[in-house]
């Protein structure tokens, strides 16, 4: 009986683990495209500092999805629903490259909340 208790009180603590929330957090930063990424990986501050919105709605650009270079120098990939909503800012005309975005970490994407001009 002991055993049975201690098996479900860690199957209920570890199952708990795969529903918890993570914390909206906050960056701001450049938006990237993933084929600039893997173009420039020696020198994305660089790459960040000159990439154009232009670029990040080129065809390829488009379709490879997007990352955002952040202040601090992380590189924190988008998810493909963040991918999606980054498409749709990218063609406003008032949208620029330089953004703060509001999101929750899921794995190692970026899930945005919010996305503006920075």
């Amino acid at each position: 009986m002991k055993k049975f208790i201690v098996v479900s009180l860690m199957f209920f603590l570890f199952a708990g683990i795969g529903f918890a929330k993570s914390k909206p957090i906050t960056v701001k930063g450049y938006i990237l495209d993933n084929v600039c990424i893997k173009l420039n990986q020696k020198d994305l501050p660089g790459c960040a500092a000159k990439h154009t919105k232009e670029c990040a709605l080129t065809p390829a650009c488009y379709e490879s999805g997007y990352a955002v270079y952040t202040d601090e120098g992380k590189l924190i990939p988008l998810s493909k629903k963040a991918t999606a909503k980054t498409r749709a800012y990218l063609k406003n005309t008032e949208s620029s490259i330089k953004v703060m975005i509001s999101g929750e970490k899921s794995g190692k994407y970026l899930d945005i909340i919010t996305i503006q001009n920075q």
